[in-house]
């Protein structure tokens, strides 16, 4: 179950609540542990590794989990190491050089490409 991080709004208090629960039950305002005050959740942002979405798993271009280890094998063959994720078979997408490589060698196209991706 996910975790959520709460601060309390008591200005001399100003302690972090972490509640686990379903995200049914989840509520943004909470009681403080510590004063019994109201507290309110806590937006985090999640950072990635690039500001322009590098690197990221395809739908697109996933395989049967059962075909990882081969498909990985077969792209590394053709001169693209690419990595899986085991549990869903999305391939981990490095750049934008490693995605066209990707698209070439599955012999997709790509209608709304931009400057430096293939389209076709």
């Amino acid at each position: 179950m996910p975790k959520y991080r709460y601060l309390c709004n008591n200005r001399r208090c100003r302690k972090v609540t972490v509640e686990e629960h379903s995200m049914a039950a989840h509520k943004t305002v909470t009681e403080c542990d510590h004063c019994g005050s109201v507290a309110r959740q806590l937006y985090e942002t999640v950072r990635t590794q690039s500001s322009a979405g590098w690197p990221y798993y395809c739908d697109a271009m996933a395989v049967h989990p059962a075909q990882v280890h081969a498909e990985a094998e077969r792209l590394a063959a053709a001169g693209i190491p690419t990595q899986f994720n085991a549990r869903d078979g999305r391939p981990e997408v490095r750049d934008n050089q490693h995605r066209n490589k990707l698209l070439a060698f599955y012999g997709y196209h790509d209608k709304d490409a931009c400057y430096g991706q293939r389209s076709g």
